[in-house]
């Protein structure tokens, strides 16, 4: 199942998967799928805290968000976010503008989705609070 939403910084429309997290697989999780780049800062039982980093011209693995949670980027340039069939959720090079960082974001839970860092040179690093509860 997919809908349309608004992008939380940019505005523009784009298609998202959406789905029940919980019949999510367990081993697509980001922290399981992609640990190269999501490292686990904090975690109870509410709350999990993700230092995400994506190195220039690098792809994370596909992976899923179980929770909502806030998405604060304090660093990168153009990427390009795809579902896990591979079609275009943003393009960050179709704005009108760039994305001013550092942003702070609300993110609904994410299904499967891979980002790829279209730099050659700086990294995209931002902190994910996931609120489990």
């Amino acid at each position: 199942m997919s809908e349309s939403r608004v992008h939380p910084v940019t505005g523009v429309p784009m298609e998202y998967r959406t789905g029940k997290p919980a019949e999510w697989p367990p081993e697509k999780e980001a922290v399981v799928a992609a640990p190269g780049n999501h490292i686990v800062l904090f975690e109870n039982d509410s709350v999990r805290v993700l230092q995400v980093v994506i190195q220039p011209g690098e792809r994370e693995k596909p992976h899923h968000h179980p929770w909502p949670s806030v998405l604060y980027m304090s660093e990168g340039d153009q990427f390009v976010d795809r579902d896990g069939s591979g079609q275009t959720i943003l393009d960050t090079r179709e704005l009108d503008e760039p994305i001013a960082l550092p942003v702070t974001m609300w993110k609904e839970p994410e299904a499967l989705h891979s980002v790829e860092n279209l730099s050659t040179s700086r990294a995209i690093r931002l902190l994910r609070v996931e609120l489990k509860s």
